[in-house]
């Protein structure tokens, strides 16, 4: 399937010439997606929430997929600042809204 820029600026970060890549199967459930991403340059890898399975996976191209972190209190979306604070939002639950807290990765 091809990439479908919708902007500019889009082919900056993503050649998009190229075909989509799936990374892995088997995330999410009944709890919720697999979600996140996000992209960590000075380790060169991959972080997304597995939502259902209350853990954080990392994908790194010369490894695959691997569990990065067990435990995450059902954690979804991820962000990162400019020290390299991982931001997330946690779920709880019995649908009780959720908070963001810090981790720090290093």
């Amino acid at each position: 399937m091809p990439i479908e820029q919708l902007s500019s600026e889009f082919a900056r970060i993503v050649r998009v010439d190229q075909n989509i890549e799936e990374l892995g199967r088997g995330y999410g459930g009944k709890i919720g997606p697999a979600e996140g991403p996000v992209w960590l340059c000075d380790d060169r890898c991959l972080l997304f929430s597995d939502i259902h399975n209350d853990r954080r996976m990392k994908w790194k191209p010369e490894e695959g997929v691997t569990i990065f972190k067990e435990g995450t209190n059902y954690a979804n979306g991820l962000t990162i600042d400019q020290k390299v604070v991982l931001l997330l939002a946690n779920m709880e639950l019995g649908g009780l809204p959720g908070k963001i807290q810090m981790e720090r990765l290093r």
